[in-house]
């Protein structure tokens, strides 16, 4: 991992010129900020997803308890052994996760700020920000695994279906500084995607242990 050249790339996302545009040619609703990790050397693995979550956005963090998106969803991806309905109630336990995984993943989006929601639910994410920032963020991490969630970041780095990209799981790979990195895509794991989720082509399940095992390594 490049922390300097990754720290400039925070620098320049924290600073966008389309933070104060009321009407931005990217996916940022007006009430979103921008969402990035502070890089350490011990994080290995690269997680994309689509956007920080509407929780996130409103509680202003990406890893606290206050998200239960990562709460619920994210750090059972990623660790068999978290149990979240203990971390609901014991803070202390959460947190023993949260560092973990801190400290093992870094966690980066297709879309840097939260897009909002209309009539139909989440708005659309748009690949604006992939397009300035994500193939330099993989570069500068240089990462052993990269995990995409979601369609968006599927497609934009696949460059194929989100699942034809899944049941190539075992067999995908980016070209980071020209080394064939290893790729696990997985569907979304919102709530409001558990059709997919429950989808045998999708093959939720399978890529969840697939992940365990990855994440089980560190």
């Amino acid at each position: 991992m490049d922390i300097e050249k990754l720290n400039q790339i925070n620098k320049e996302i924290s600073q966008c010129e389309y933070i104060l545009t009321k009407n931005p040619h990217c996916s940022r609703d007006v009430s979103s900020k921008p969402f990035f990790m502070n890089p350490v050397m011990t994080q290995r693995i690269l997680l994309i997803s689509r956007d920080p979550s509407n929780i996130a956005n409103s509680n202003h963090t990406l890893i606290g308890f206050k998200n239960t998106f990562f709460r619920n969803h994210v750090l059972t991806i990623f660790f068999r052994e978290y149990n979240k309905n203990i971390a609901k109630v014991d803070e202390t336990y959460f947190r023993k996760f949260s560092e973990k995984f801190y400290q093992i993943v870094y966690w980066t989006h297709y879309s840097k700020c939260y897009p909002g929601k209309n009539k139909t639910g989440h708005k659309p994410a748009k690949s604006f920000c992939s397009e300035l920032y994500l193939n330099r963020e993989i570069n500068a991490i240089s990462p052993d695994s990269v995990i995409l969630m979601g369609k968006d970041v599927i497609e934009f780095l696949m460059k194929d279906s989100v699942i034809n990209s899944i049941s190539r799981n075992r067999n995908n790979f980016l070209k980071i500084n020209n080394i064939n990195i290893p790729v696990i895509c997985l569907t979304h794991p919102s709530n409001a995607n558990n059709g997919c989720k429950n989808d045998p082509k999708y093959r939720f399940k399978e890529t969840v242990e697939q992940i365990h095992v990855t994440i089980d390594k560190y």
